[in-house]
């Protein structure tokens, strides 16, 4: 009885030891291909939340025989900002490229607050989001453009419209507290493109009657969404958010 017991636990061990190294090579696998697309190991170990829920699902598909190489590139770009050199900025400035999940379903209330959860729950933000209605719904991978002036240089709306012209449009207003509470890395990654600030805003030129939807996150980390005025100048640290056309 002793050495069945003995051979069921050894058993078990073994068990425990072949999965252990299923994980690890798994593991390995996603390593090596992030560094192939030229991740580099700070962004590896940064990766959020929702790349990891994308690359988990990247590799249930290799499992199930439905994933391509396409599918865990993009997963791995998720929330990952890189400068968009193909593009024209405006002077003294640069256009960053965004790709990120977004949920249309959830309430506007509900995820607004779950994005910016500092936001104060009398600020007008909350209570636009019939205004912001979009065909979309459940979970779409989009691409985003996050347009900076430059520091110190104050920025209008009409100053971003004008930079669009007729090949950008502005974000739809769910995106500015998507893209703050997405990428909590945001403003470390922008310093690797001479972002200068500890605080970072996104704004759409997207207006409703309270305004522009914006939000922004603190250097402590705390995230908030508001309304401004379509007329305010926006301070060095904000981007204007755009979607091509």
């Amino acid at each position: 009885m002793e050495k069945k017991v003995a051979t069921a636990t050894e058993m078990a061990k073994r068990e425990n030891r072949s999965l252990g190294n299923k994980m690890a090579n798994g593991l390995w696998l996603i390593a090596t291909a992030f560094f192939t697309l030229k991740g580099t190991v700070a962004e590896f170990c940064s990766l959020t939340a929702a790349q990891a829920k994308d690359v988990a699902e990247y590799l249930l598909g290799v499992i199930r025989g439905t994933a391509t190489m396409v599918s865990l590139e993009i997963a791995l770009k998720l929330g990952v900002i890189e400068e968009a050199t193909d593009v024209v900025a405006p002077e003294g400035g640069k256009v960053f490229r965004l790709t990120l999940p977004v949920d249309w379903t959830t309430a506007w209330r509900e995820f607004i607050l779950a994005c910016c959860p500092q936001t104060d729950l009398t600020w007008p933000i909350l209570t636009v989001g019939e205004q912001y209605v979009s065909p979309k719904i459940g979970r779409t991978i989009e691409v985003f453009y996050l347009v900076w002036f430059g520091k110190g240089i104050y920025s209008k709306a009409s100053k971003a419209l004008e930079w669009a012209g007729d090949q950008f449009v502005p974000a739809h207003g769910r995106i500015p507290a998507a893209i703050i509470g997405g990428v909590s890395s945001i403003v470390a990654q922008l310093a690797k493109f001479g972002f200068p600030y500890q605080s970072v805003g996104v704004v759409t030129a997207s207006e409703c009657d309270g305004g522009l939807s914006f939000a922004w996150q603190h250097a402590d980390g705390g995230r908030e969404a508001h309304l401004h005025t379509v007329s305010n100048e926006w301070l060095g640290n904000y981007l204007f958010v755009f979607r091509r056309k």
